[in-house]
């Protein structure tokens, strides 16, 4: 399950390796796509609406945890449709960086809360998920011509930054 799933890339790419897929998208243009290109199993709304009656062994959410207003309710529903072996994959600005404009200025605006590892890690063990996996990393995009330019300098920049200092929190957690 993709909560937040945009147009479907990731779950296009993993229902090419076999697994059965969902998602859930707010946008109506992001889930026309999914729905016209992709043929995927996509909910369009918000995920306090989503109802279904399946476990997931993956619930995946990237740079959606910090926008979603109710956490604990959040979490609680994500237990509910947790299989009892699943992991839960989360993705978010890291908010202990020096420079925090360096984030992105979307996330600044759009974000409803800001995470460090140790905040993340706090707020999912008091809700009853399990943290067996913690980092920070800082991505290389080579996707436009500036990007491909820029890239080798990118590439030796992340070798030296601090955990700290990385601008993107990984988390795989499961339930207690």
């Amino acid at each position: 399950l993709d909560i937040g799933c945009g147009a479907g890339i990731f779950l296009h790419e993993m229902r090419t390796l076999g697994w059965d897929v969902y998602g859930v998208e707010p946008s109506k243009d992001h889930y026309m796509y999914s729905q016209k290109n992709l043929n995927l199993e996509v909910f369009n709304g918000l995920f306090d609406d989503y109802k279904i009656d399946i476990k997931f062994d993956l619930i995946y959410l990237s740079h959606i945890f910090d926008d979603l207003s109710n956490v604990s309710y959040v979490i609680n529903k994500i237990k509910q449709l947790l299989s009892d072996k699943g992991i839960v994959f989360i993705e978010v600005p890291n908010f202990s960086r020096t420079n925090k404009l360096e984030i992105n200025d979307g996330d600044l605006i759009e974000n409803n809360f800001y995470y460090t590892c140790d905040t993340l890690v706090s707020i999912l063990d008091k809700n009853g998920l399990k943290v067996s996996y913690v980092d920070t990393f800082e991505p290389i995009y080579s996707n436009t011509l500036t990007q491909q330019m820029l890239f080798p300098f990118n590439y030796l920049k992340r070798l030296f930054l601090s955990k700290n200092n990385k601008s993107h929190i990984r988390v795989i957690c499961q339930k207690n």
